[in-house]
C-alpha cells in the first residue's frame, strides 16, 4: 500500500493541531533520504523550516520512499486542498511512502483522484473510450501552478490523454499557453492568461504595459508585482532624510505580528500587584550550586512562577485563567483546557532570526499541573536551550494554554548592565485568556528589607472577570513570598 506523507506524527496520531496561523509556510531546507530508501518508522525524512522553528520530519511508517514532490529551498505550502487525515489543518503531501500490510492508524492511501467531468451517452448507456473516466494523481507543484495561472484543474484533466498517470505543473502550463487568447493589447506576441486579464482589469491596469517575468505569457503574478511597483512610493535618496532599508524576510517576526495584531483586538484588563521577591532570591541562592550539583540544572526565578501558576491553574476556582474565547459560525463559548500547558516567552538574540533584531518564542511545558518542581525545571531548561538556538520541534510550541514571560531579564549596552523591565505590559497570546508577566526587582525606599517586583496579569475579559484574576495574583504572591511551598507542590 501506498500513503502520502507531509504531516507531524505528534499532531496527527492525538497531540493536537498545531495552530494552523503559526504554520502557514514551510521550506524544505534539506532532503535526508531519496527515492528508493527504505526508512524505519520516526527515521528523519528532511529538515523543514517555519515561521517559529526549524525541525526534521520524522516517517510515522516504515517503508521505501517512491516519491519526494518537492524540492531543496522549495516553499511548503499549508492550508492546501489535498486530503489529509489532519482535520481542520490540511497539508500537501511531500512524497509516498510504499509500506507492507495496513497503513498507520491516521493516513490514507497516497493516490489523490481528480476525475474529469465527462458527459454522458445521450441514451444513457455506456461510455465510449474518450469518455472514460481517468485516474489522475495531481502534485501540489500542479495544483500551485494552477493557482498563479488562473486554470481550472479539471479542464486541465478533461483535456489529458487517457494513459496519463500523474498531472504536473509542465501540463498547467502547456494547457495555459494553448488556451490563452491575445487581445487587442498583446504585443510583440506576449499573451496573458485570463485570469491574469481579468485582475488587470480589477486593478485599472493596461495589460500591455505588464512584461512576464518568465516567457511570453502574462500572469497573475505578473500582474500583481506591477500593482506593487506601480503603488510603491519611490524611495528618498540614501543621503535624504527619509532614506530607509527594507527587511522583507521577517520570519518568525510575521507570526509575533499576526498574534500581536489578534490579542490588541480582544477586550482585555490588566491588574498588577507588587510582591516582595527578596525570600524567593535568598532562597534560589541557597540552592542553586546544589541543584546544579544534584541535577546538572540551572535554577532560575522563571521556575517558580511556572510551578507556582501550573499548581493554580488546576484550582477549580481559577481553572477559568486557563481557557480560551471560541467563535465558530455566529456560535461563542468559553473552552476550559484540561491541563496547564504553561509557556516561558523566550528571547531569541538577533543573530539567530532573518530580521538581524530581536525575535520571541513561547515553547510550553505540557501538563505542568502534574509534574513535581524538579520535572517543571528540567523541561523549562530544555525548552529554553532549544529556543535559544532556533532548535524547537512543533509540538514544543503547540496547545500553549498560559504563559509566564520575565520582562526583568538584564540587558548589556557599551560594556554596561542594566535591570529590564520594572513595569511589565505583556500582550495575550492566541486561543489563551491570560499571561502572567513579572518585571526587576526595584528598591522599596521606605523598607530597606524588602524590594518590590512588579507582577501583572492581563486577561481576555470576555472569558474571564475581575474575582479570578485578584484571587490568582494574590495567592501567587503567597506562594512568591513563600518560595519553599513551591517546591513541594505537584
Amino acid at each position: 500500500m501506498q500513503v502520502k506523507f507531509g504531516f507531524f506524527k505528534d499532531v496527527v496520531l492525538g497531540f493536537g493541531l498545531y495552530n494552523v496561523d503559526d504554520f502557514r509556510e514551510a521550506k524544505i531546507l534539506q532532503w535526508k533520504v531519496k527515492v528508493g530508501d527504505n526508512i524505519k518508522e520516526g527515521d528523519p525524512l528532511c529538515e523543514i523550516e517555519t515561521e517559529k522553528v526549524t525541525t526534521d520530519l520524522e516517517a510515522y511508517v516504515a517503508g521505501k520512499i517512491i516519491s519526494l514532490d518537492y524540492e531543496e529551498g522549495e516553499p511548503w505550502n499549508n492550508g492546501g486542498v489535498e486530503n489529509t487525515p489532519v482535520g481542520e489543518l490540511v497539508i500537501p503531501a511531500l512524497g509516498v511512502i510504499e509500506v507492507e500490510g495496513d497503513a498507520a492508524p491516521g493516513t490514507e492511501p497516497e493516490t489523490e483522484s481528480e476525475s474529469s467531468p465527462q458527459d454522458e451517452s445521450p441514451q444513457g448507456g455506456a461510455k465510449g473510450p474518450a469518455q472514460e473516466l481517468t485516474s489522475v494523481r495531481v502534485t501540489p507543484l500542479a495544483r500551485e501552478a494552477a493557482k498563479e495561472l488562473g486554470v481550472a484543474i479539471e479542464d486541465v484533466l478533461a483535456s489529458l490523454p487517457t494513459d496519463v498517470e500523474e498531472l504536473t505543473a509542465e501540463h498547467i502550463k502547456q494547457f495555459s499557453e494553448k488556451t490563452a487568447i491575445p487581445g487587442p493589447e498583446s504585443h510583440q506576441g506576449i499573451q496573458a492568461v485570463p485570469a491574469a486579464r481579468k485582475l488587470a482589469k480589477e486593478l485599472g491596469i493596461d495589460i500591455s504595459q505588464v512584461k512576464p517575468a518568465e516567457g511570453s505569457m502574462v500572469c497573475v503574478r505578473d500582474v500583481e508585482a506591477f500593482a506593487k511597483q506601480k503603488s510603491g512610493k519611490p524611495e528618498a535618496p540614501q543621503d535624504g532624510l527619509g532614506a530607509f532599508e527594507s527587511i522583507t524576510e521577517l520570519g518568525m517576526q510575521s507570526a509575533t505580528a499576526r498574534h500581536m495584531q489578534e490579542a490588541w483586538n480582544r477586550p482585555h484588563a490588566s491588574p498588577a500587584v507588587d510582591f516582595n521577591p527578596k525570600p524567593l532570591f535568598k532562597l534560589r541562592e541557597e540552592l542553586k550550586e546544589e541543584f546544579k550539583l544534584r541535577h546538572g540544572l540551572t535554577l532560575r526565578v522563571d521556575h517558580f512562577f511556572v510551578a507556582a501558576c501550573a499548581h493554580l491553574l488546576a484550582k477549580p476556582e481559577l481553572r477559568i485563567l486557563n481557557a480560551y474565547w471560541h467563535e465558530e459560525d455566529g456560535n461563542a463559548e468559553i473552552r476550559l483546557y484540561n491541563h496547564a500547558n504553561v509557556g516561558i516567552a523566550v528571547g531569541v538574540s538577533p543573530e539567530k532570526t532573518k530580521t538581524g533584531f530581536s525575535g520571541l518564542v513561547t515553547p510550553s511545558v505540557k501538563r505542568a499541573e502534574t509534574l513535581h518542581f524538579v520535572e517543571i525545571v528540567r523541561e523549562s531548561e530544555r525548552l529554553i536551550a532549544a529556543a535559544l538556538e532556533m532548535k524547537l520541534k512543533l509540538q514544543d510550541l503547540a496547545n500553549l494554554t498560559f504563559i509566564v514571560n520575565n520582562t526583568g531579564t538584564p540587558v548589556e549596552w557599551e560594556g554596561k548592565r542594566f535591570l529590564g523591565d520594572e513595569y511589565p505590559d505583556p500582550i495575550i497570546a492566541p486561543k489563551t485568556a491570560a499571561i502572567l508577566a513579572f518585571g526587576a526587582p526595584r528598591e522599596a525606599g521606605y523598607d530597606s528589607a524588602k524590594k518590590l517586583m512588579n507582577v501583572k496579569l492581563r486577561f481576555d475579559h470576555r472569558v474571564v472577570n475581575g474575582h479570578e484574576p485578584k484571587l490568582f495574583l494574590r495567592a501567587l504572591q503567597d506562594l512568591i513570598e513563600n518560595p519553599q511551598k513551591i517546591l513541594v507542590l505537584r
